[in-house]
């Protein structure tokens, strides 16, 4: 298949990504380092992390991983100060993370529904 982008069109840039530790978002700070971005992530769950950070740099990416909530301000501040400590500053925001609840609108609680609008 021929190549949508030329090869490290994003070198020099700094992606970060939340919830980058699983699913779409996932492959999505994937693809930034595959681009030659370096790639910061994080999840609510710090036990997502390491598992894509590791996959990233085995492609021959370089990976931030860090624990945030994004539903947590103060959480969310301290990642970026992490992060731009790390890399020296951000060029490409992902806000991709995600709360899913398997089920009908209708079936949520008010709870799930209120934990859907504080994420998205």
């Amino acid at each position: 298949m021929d190549k949508i982008f030329a090869d490290n069109i994003l070198q020099g840039k700094v992606a970060f990504v939340t919830g980058g530790g699983t699913g779409i978002t996932g492959g999505v700070a994937r693809a930034f380092a595959e681009a030659g971005a370096k790639v910061a992530i994080t999840s609510r769950k710090p036990e997502n992390l390491e598992p894509m950070k590791k996959l990233i740099e085995s492609g021959g990416g370089e990976c931030f991983a860090v624990a945030a909530d994004v539903r947590d301000y103060a959480a969310v501040e301290n990642a970026v100060a992490q992060t731009v400590g790390h890399f020296g500053g951000i060029d490409i925001v992902v806000n991709g993370a995600a709360g899913n609840f398997l089920c009908k609108a209708e079936e949520l609680s008010p709870n799930g529904f209120g934990t859907v609008v504080d994420i998205d």
